[in-house]
């Protein structure tokens, strides 16, 4: 209670000091922020924008093309790489929010707090006003249940329960919401991205551009290089990325965990690729990955850029399955904890449990024989129709390409 009160404060505060700055410092057009999600990641839509804007910048009318970032390891790799990059808290980086005429952020302007504790966007969104701020999206889910957030209102009493409610209730009045429980400019963001996104927001200002990641990447990073290399050994890659519990679950085992398992991967010549989500809990992760079979990527990794060398794809509850339907590329689902997730949990919505069905496999077992069925090389061809019918429902034609996202984009 007392957080949501201090943040409302601090964007009051931050917006008057922004309009006295912008008196000095006058924030131009031709000047773009990029951001990641969490502060630590160079990744998802913006960073293929960011890579794209800055090498068009000539061609698009910026004379600044910029990432900020909260980490060290990235600010390295991309001076290395020749990009304007600064660190979101440095002085630098201060100026170049006050001078910023656009601002791009991926699903991420407000501190959000997750199983490993807070998290922050790239962009310092506080110091935004006046800038024009830009949404893309982090991903093309249907929503989930949500159902914690009113069973907690529920569970509250007092003044606590009759503060959440006014609360969540001050947020459908827009005066209020534009101007205290949003930071900077944020409150009128632009919202950007593909059909399904857009229509599951109130937004008023939307523009349909697409996928911005669904576009060839512009350059890779050192370790991406790295590990594009390693892949092209591999003859049947299967990626695996399973969302996060906001609770233990004793009925989830990792993969890797079963030795029978593991056997039939290295039988049958798989590599088995793994990323947690950046909120899982330690118990998620296997206890060992064998490097002749297995590896396990860092939760900041970009799946985007290796999209395409993936053979099958595997998560539970995630929308990572979209991306195989995207490429043509077949996918399974391992939850071995459904009923619990669907009960305990953050649970999963009736649009998403439609769409798998019967699909869910409840154990190592079935997982195995879905992935031997799904690996023969007739199984995309035989349900061609299904794939083409959810990959126009999840995706559009239009906003491939870089040009028309850009056109779409800058000049409203």
């Amino acid at each position: 209670m007392i957080t949501e009160i201090l943040s409302m404060v601090l964007n009051y505060f931050a917006r008057l000091f922004t309009i006295l700055a912008n008196r000095m410092i006058r924030r131009s057009q031709d000047v773009i922020l990029f951001g990641g999600k969490n502060g630590t990641f160079f990744s998802g839509d913006t960073r293929f924008l960011f890579q794209y804007c800055a090498q068009n910048s000539v061609k698009l009318g910026f004379s600044h093309v910029i990432w900020m970032t909260r980490s060290d390891e990235i600010y390295v790799e991309l001076k290395n790489m020749g990009y304007e990059c600064y660190m979101t808290h440095s002085l630098e980086g201060l100026y170049w929010h006050l001078r910023a005429g656009i601002c791009v952020t991926c699903g991420s302007y407000r501190a959000w707090r997750g199983s490993n504790g807070k998290t922050y966007p790239d962009v310092a969104t506080r110091l935004t006003y006046g800038a024009k701020c830009i949404e893309l999206p982090h991903t093309n889910f249907w929503p989930k249940k949500n159902k914690a957030q009113l069973e907690f209102i529920d569970s509250c009493t007092g003044i606590k329960r009759l503060f959440l409610k006014a609360y969540y209730a001050a947020r459908h009045n827009e005066w209020f919401y534009t101007r205290f429980m949003m930071p900077g400019s944020w409150g009128n963001r632009i919202l950007a991205g593909n059909a399904i996104v857009l229509s599951r927001n109130d937004d008023k200002n939307k523009v349909e551009i697409g996928r911005v990641s669904l576009c060839p990447c512009i350059r890779y990073t050192s370790s991406e290089s790295t590990l594009i290399g390693m892949l092209d050994q591999h003859s049947k890659i299967l990626l695996y990325t399973p969302t996060y519990r906001k609770h233990h679950s004793i009925q989830y085992i990792p993969p890797l965990d079963d030795p029978f398992f593991c056997r039939f991967l290295k039988e049958n010549n798989l590599f088995w690729i793994e990323k947690l989500h950046p909120n899982s809990s330690a118990d998620m992760m296997a206890r060992y990955y064998d490097p002749e079979y297995s590896l396990l990527l860092n939760p900041s990794f970009d799946l985007n850029v290796i999209n395409e060398r993936v053979d099958l794809f595997i998560t539970d509850y995630s929308s990572t399955y979209q991306k195989a339907i995207w490429y043509y590329k077949p996918y399974a689902f391992y939850a071995p904890d459904l009923e619990w997730y669907n009960r305990y949990d953050i649970g999963i919505n009736s649009q998403f449990d439609q769409f798998v069905g019967n699909g869910f496999c409840p154990d190592l077992e079935k997982l195995s024989e879905d992935i031997q069925e799904k690996l023969n090389e007739d199984y995309v061809v035989k349900y061609k129709a299904s794939y083409d019918k959810w990959r126009n429902e999840f995706f559009d034609v239009l906003g491939t390409d870089y040009e028309t996202i850009c056109m779409r984009l800058f000049s409203r």
